[in-house]
Parts: structure tokens; C-alpha cells; sequence
């Protein structure tokens, strides 16, 4: 500052010298133009307070002594010290102008001067014992401020420890959680699955979503704690910070003064250089050098008084500071208290736990949520087997009752077959009846003949003519051989009735269906026992359901749970969100008006944080709403690229492999063929646990015979596919 000053804006001495020696050429200027006299301009390290206002940019302390500098630096080059500076400029031209008058006078008023340098001279002395006095203040504040430090660093250490102590605390406590969290997801998938098949599976959800969900706010609740530790760790190290930055402006006051020291040596040596030359100039430029020289050292005791405020107000920021700590170990305080509670409730919910878990001995069981959680696994496990149970024991009883039908239509058909064959039968037994009466007229028949044959016989005995024997031998032949042809086509009858009795029967099969028929009616027995053990395990299965609700269990679809409204646990995180938004803007505003101050602003400092602020919320919700469009751009790209990919894939896919795939709802698709003969000819699938299952359609109903082979033997869905495909176009082609 000092050397800006005197390049632009000579000191009146100098002049006044350069005016003595126009006035005066016959003085030698090698006697008087020495560096020893001219006096030196005390400065107070101002490279080290551009070094440090430079090492200020990239620290992040708020309050600190390289921004007092700074701050002094900018206020000089606010306007109003511009101001100031024209005016001082102005008074030194009219000084210079009056001095310039005055020079003629000098030889006159030389006495009087000299009296008026001892006068300053006694008053300067005297203000320098003030500034050593001053000094030595600023030293003992610099020792208290040592011992506040060491004191500083060991609360910090102790604090700093307790912190860790407890983040590790907190960090074990969020991973548990965490754990927790994940084996309750995983669950809670389990149970969405297991919803599907059993309507009694919702109940126990809603159960595990609300366990969910405290278990959710309880690890929101420790972040959020863990994020207020942290703060204050930060808080915490930015205040060790400030006490270096402190401690370093103590030993940059311990070298400005003895800087000072010795500008005040060489200030006395260059008053002895004076007082050795001041026969060889005259008494006037001396003295008024050395009452620049001591206006220059009273600037910079100036300077120094004002440092010592800038520190002052730094200790009283740091005392402010000091009592805001003392506010966060309260809330600390507050916090742990708070703790202390939520312990409380932690082991409220263990005795819970250790109430709810009967039948298990004390010695075994282990106080904690862990215990809680075998007991409800267990629980689900028996309710996942008796839902498993109950579920394969219906599919049992479908099974059955479809089966039962089955054996139902095969037994009326069997009975209605079995009528059409007893009526065959019958038919059959009348002509055989038929039959029986023809045959025995024709052995009446056959018996009359043979005794008319015997009595011819005995009668050719009786006759002795042997011409009459002869002739009636031979009608007797002739007679026999035609009743023994007829009896002949009598026997063939008879065979070929016996024949077509014997055929008839055999083709009517009524052994087989007499097999057939007590077959069925066994199946029919044991799907009847299967019925009844089916019937005794729902009754089982619904008393246990009773006693279950009997022991608090209650169905989410008929009954509702209420919620408080005034959740405490709720206000207080409002009330804690609040407050951190408020905080966050607090320390947003401190940090504009500290960058107004290093601007070098002095005036309408609220006025132009304010306005900085609105611009920045501006900006950054301009920002946002850009990203926002960005966005929703981004995502009618990929809308529209996803829309054309898909087509694109859904079209080779109809190609390659010959159906098309719809979606109509949540895992439901419609397969429809390529070679289809009308759009009423298609496939429905369902995705069940990841399996696709068939669903019965019009035209499923049609595919029996491939249903049969490729679904229920070789289990297959993309062999059945392909069959119907090759059927079809088989079908196209023909």
C-alpha cells in the first residue's frame, strides 16, 4: 500500500530537497543524496500479506487473519478510499504549493520548527511506548489464545475419538440392517410368489411390508445421524483449522514485531546519520524528513492498532464460534439421549420378540431381532408347506374329480355299450332258442327215420323173395341215401348256427367289459378314499386357520390397519428435515456475504448476498429445468428406438420362427401362427414361477393327440410348436 503511495505521489520531503537543491547548486549533492539518510518507510510485511492473501484463495475457513489482511486490502481499494486518497493527493499539492512559499520563510521559523520537532518527537516517543504497551496486550491474548488452542486440540481429539467410536457403531448397526433389509426383500419376493397360489399368502405380506418399512425409516433415522456426526467432525476440523490459521497469525505478529524492532533500530541509526549530517544540510530538510519518517512509522503504528482490531474481532468470532460449539454438544447431548431411547425401544421390541417366541427354553434363545426372525421363518416355512400342502392336495382332488368324470363317462359308456350288447345278447339267445327248437325237430325227425330204417330192416328179414328183396333193397338205399342227406344238410345247419353263436358272442366282448367295468369301479373306490383324506385335510387346514386368528393373525383383505396420524417419529424427522434445510441455508448465506467481503464490498452487503442468492436459485433451477428437457428428450429417443427395435424384433421373430407373440395382460401371450386358417386359431400362455403353462383354448381343444405327446410325455413346448406348425403347413400344402 505504502509503496504504491510513493511511486505515484512523492513524499513533501523529497520535493522539498529536489527544491534545495535547484535553489542551492553549489552544494555538493553526493553529501546529501545518500541512501543511509534518506529514511526507510516502515512496512509491515506486505509481501507476507499478499503471500497469504494469495494462500487465503484456497482455504475454505471463513474467519481467519490472511482474510482480516485481505479485508484491510480491500477496503483501502474500495472507492471510498480512493476518495480519500484524491483528497490526500489534493492537501499534498497545497501542501506542496505552501511549502513551496514557505521555503523563502525557512531560515526564519527554523527555531520554531525545532521546537516543534521536539514537541512531536516526545509525543512520538510516548506513542511508542503505547504501541509496546499495546504489543505487549497482544501477546498475552496471543498466549491465552495458544493455551484455548491446546485445550481446542484436546477436546477435538477426545471428540474426534468418540465420533469414531460411534460411526463404527452406526456403521455395523446400518450393515446389519442393511442384511436385515436384503433377507427381508428376499422374503418378501418369496411371499409375492407364494401369493399367487394361496389368498391367505396376502396377510403375512402386509405383515412383512410393514416390517419393511420400519426397518426403512429406522436405517433413514441412522443415515441421517451418521450424516449430522459427520457434519460435526467437519465442523470440528474446520475449527482446528482456524486455530492453525490462528496460531499462524501469532507467529506472523511475533515477526512483524520484530521487524518492527528493527525498523525502529534502523530508524535511530538513520536519526544518528542525521544528526552526524546535519552540518553538512540544512536543518530544515532533515527536520522535515524525519517528520515524514515518523509520520510514515505513525501510519504504520496505525496499521498495527488496526491488525490488533482485525485480531480482536477475530478472537470475538471465535468466541461466537466457540459458544456455537457449545450449542452442537448440547444437540450432541440431545442426540445421545435420543439414543439412549431408541435403545430403549430396540430392547422393547427384543422382549417382543422373547414374549412371542414360545416353547423354545431360555437358556437357548437369543434376545434379539435374530431370534424374532427364525421364529417368523419358521412360521413361514409351515405356512409355505401347509399352503404347498393344501395347494398340491387341491390339484390332487381336481385331478381326481377329473378323473372321476373321466371314469364317469367311460362307465356310461360302458353301460350304454353294455346295453346295446344285452340286447344283442338277447337277440342271440332267441335265435338260438330258435335254433335249439329246430334242431330238436330234426333229431325227432332223424330218430323217426332210423326206427322206420330198423323196421324195414326187420321186415327184409321176414320177405324170402329175393327178386322182391332186391327191388325193395334198392328203394330202401335209395330212400336211406336221401334221408342221410338230408340229415347231412341238418348237421351243417347245426354246425353253422353253433359257428355264428360262438362268433357273435366273442364279438360282443362281454368278458372284457365285465374286466373292464370292475377296473373302473375299483379307481372309482380309490378316488373316493383320496376324496375323503382331501375333505379331512381342509377341515385340518381350517382349523388351524381358526386358531390362528384366535391368536391375533388377521386377514389384510376383510380387515383394515390403522395408522396414527400425529406419528411422533414423523414430526420429529419433519422437524429435522426443516432444520437442516434451514441450516443449509444459513451457511449458503454466510458463505455469499464472506465472498461479498473479500470482493471488497462494504456497503448493502445483505442487499447483494440476497440478490446473489436469487440469481444462483435462478441459475441452478434454469440448470435444472435444461437437464429436465435433456432428459425427457433422451427418453423419447430411446421411447422411439425402443419402439422401433421392438417391431423390428417382434417382425423377425414372426419370420424365423413362425408366430407371433401379443401381450394382452401381466404374464398372459397369445401365440398366433403363421400358418393359422382363421385369427380365431391361436395359443395362450401364462408365465407361472417362470414356467409358461397352456392355457385352454377353442382351438387347444383341437391339438388333444399333440397336447398328449409333446406336453404330457415329453414335456416340451418348443417340440409342440414346431409339430403344429409342420401339421399346418402340411395342411396348406395338401
Amino acid at each position: 500500500m505504502f509503496e504504491s503511495q510513493d511511486t505515484e505521489d512523492p513524499t513533501c520531503v523529497i520535493k522539498m530537497l529536489d527544491e534545495f537543491r535547484q535553489c542551492n547548486p553549489t552544494v555538493n549533492r553526493p553529501n546529501f543524496i545518500d541512501m543511509a539518510v534518506v529514511p526507510t518507510i516502515l512496512q509491515f510485511d506486505d509481501c507476507v500479506v499478499s503471500h497469504d492473501s494469495k494462500k487465503r484463495k484456497h482455504t475454505d475457513s471463513n474467519v481467519s487473519v490472511d482474510t482480516a489482511e485481505d479485508s484491510n486490502i480491500s477496503v483501502l481499494a474500495s472507492p471510498w478510499e480512493t476518495r480519500r486518497m484524491k483528497a490526500e493527493l489534493a492537501e499534498a499539492k497545497a501542501l506542496n504549493a505552501s511549502l513551496e512559499e514557505r521555503i523563502k520563510k525557512l531560515h526564519s521559523v527554523r527555531m520554531e520548527l525545532e521546537l516543534v520537532f521536539d514537541n512531536e518527537k516526545t509525543s512520538f516517543l510516548k506513542q511508542r511506548e503505547r504501541d509496546r504497551e499495546i504489543i505487549r496486550m497482544l501477546e498475552g491474548q496471543i498466549a491465552t489464545l495458544r493455551k484455548r488452542e491446546v485445550e481446542s486440540r484436546d477436546e477435538f481429539s477426545q471428540y474426534r475419538q468418540s465420533t469414531e467410536s460411534s460411526k463404527c457403531k452406526l456403521e455395523k448397526k446400518i450393515l446389519r440392517l442393511q442384511e436385515e433389509y436384503t433377507h427381508l426383500d428376499d422374503r418378501f419376493k418369496q411371499v409375492e410368489l407364494t401369493h399367487k397360489k394361496c389368498a391367505a399368502g396376502v396377510r403375512r405380506i402386509s405383515e412383512l411390508e410393514g416390517e419393511l418399512k420400519l426397518s426403512n425409516e429406522e436405517v433413514a433415522s441412522l443415515k441421517d445421524h451418521i450424516k449430522l456426526l459427520e457434519e460435526k467432525v467437519v465442523d470440528v476440523s474446520n475449527l482446528k483449522y482456524q486455530l492453525e490459521l490462528v496460531e499462524h497469525c501469532c507467529t506472523q505478529a511475533q515477526q512483524k514485531i520484530k521487524e518492527l524492532k528493527l525498523e525502529q533500530d534502523k530508524g535511530e541509526e538513520t536519526r544518528e546519520l542525521l544528526e552526524k549530517q546535519h552540518h553538512n544540510l540544512m536543518r530544515l530538510p532533515d527536520l522535515e524528513r524525519e517528520v515524514a519518517s515518523l509520520r510514515d512509522e505513525n501510519r504504520n503504528l496505525r496499521d498495527a492498532v488496526r491488525n490488533k482490531l482485525v485480531l480482536e474481532e477475530e478472537v470475538v468470532d471465535l468466541r461466537s464460534r466457540q459458544a456455537g460449539f457449545e450449542l452442537r454438544e448440547q444437540k450432541l447431548a440431545q442426540l445421545d439421549a435420543s439414543q439412549g431411547h431408541l435403545e430403549s425401544m430396540l430392547e422393547h421390541w427384543r422382549q417382543l420378540a422373547r414374549d412371542h417366541c414360545l416353547g423354545v427354553p431360555p437358556e437357548k434363545a437369543m434376545a434379539g431381532p435374530e431370534f424374532l426372525r427364525m421364529r417368523i421363518e419358521t412360521l413361514q416355512q409351515k405356512e409355505l408347506q401347509l399352503t404347498a400342502d393344501l395347494g398340491d392336495l387341491g390339484i390332487r382332488l381336481k385331478t381326481a374329480q377329473q378323473a372321476k368324470s373321466k371314469v364317469e363317462m367311460e362307465l356310461d359308456k360302458a353301460t350304454k355299450q353294455i346295453e346295446r350288447l344285452q340286447v344283442t345278447n338277447d337277440d342271440q339267445s332267441k335265435l338260438i332258442k330258435r335254433l335249439q327248437k329246430r334242431l330238436l325237430l330234426v333229431s325227432r325227425e332223424r330218430d323217426s327215420y332210423r326206427s322206420q330204417l330198423d323196421m324195414y330192416e326187420k321186415e327184409l328179414t321176414v320177405t324170402s323173395s329175393s327178386a322182391l328183396l332186391n327191388s325193395q333193397q334198392q328203394q330202401q338205399r335209395s330212400r336211406v341215401e336221401a334221408l342221410e342227406k338230408t340229415v347231412d344238410g341238418y348237421r351243417d345247419l347245426v354246425m353253422k348256427l353253433e359257428a355264428d353263436l360262438e362268433k357273435a358272442v366273442k364279438g360282443s366282448g362281454g368278458i372284457q367289459f365285465s374286466e373292464r367295468i370292475y377296473k373302473l369301479e375299483e379307481e372309482r373306490n380309490t378316488l373316493q378314499q383320496e376324496k375323503e383324506q382331501l375333505m379331512k385335510r381342509r377341515d385340518e387346514l381350517e382349523v388351524e386357520l381358526e386358531y390362528r386368528a384366535l391368536k391375533g393373525d388377521f386377514n389384510p383383505m376383510k380387515s383394515k390397519v390403522l395408522h396414527i396420524r400425529m406419528n411422533p417419529a414423523a414430526t420429529v424427522e419433519a422437524q429435522r428435515e426443516d432444520k437442516l434445510t434451514h441450516l443449509q441455508q444459513e451457511c449458503n448465506r454466510l458463505q455469499e456475504r464472506v465472498r461479498v467481503l473479500e470482493g471488497g464490498q462494504m456497503q448493502d452487503v445483505t442487499q447483494e448476498v440476497n440478490l446473489r442468492l436469487a440469481a444462483s436459485s435462478t441459475q441452478e433451477v434454469q440448470e435444472l429445468q435444461e437437464q429436465v428437457k435433456s432428459y425427457e428428450t433422451k427418453l423419447q429417443r430411446l421411447k422411439e428406438a425402443f419402439k422401433t427395435t421392438s417391431q423390428e424384433y417382434r417382425e423377425v421373430c414372426y419370420m424365423l420362427l413362425g408366430y407371433k407373440i401379443d401381450r394382452i395382460k401381466s404374464s398372459l401371450y397369445r401365440l398366433s401362427s403363421m400358418y393359422a386358417e382363421s385369427q380365431d386359431d391361436y395359443l395362450l400362455f401364462k408365465l407361472a414361477d417362470g414356467n409358461p403353462e397352456l392355457l385352454e383354448t377353442p382351438y387347444s381343444a383341437t391339438l388333444e393327440q399333440f397336447i398328449n405327446l409333446h406336453l404330457k410325455h415329453q414335456h416340451s413346448i418348443p417340440v409342440f410348436l414346431s409339430a403344429i406348425t409342420i401339421d399346418l403347413f402340411g395342411h396348406q400344402t395338401e
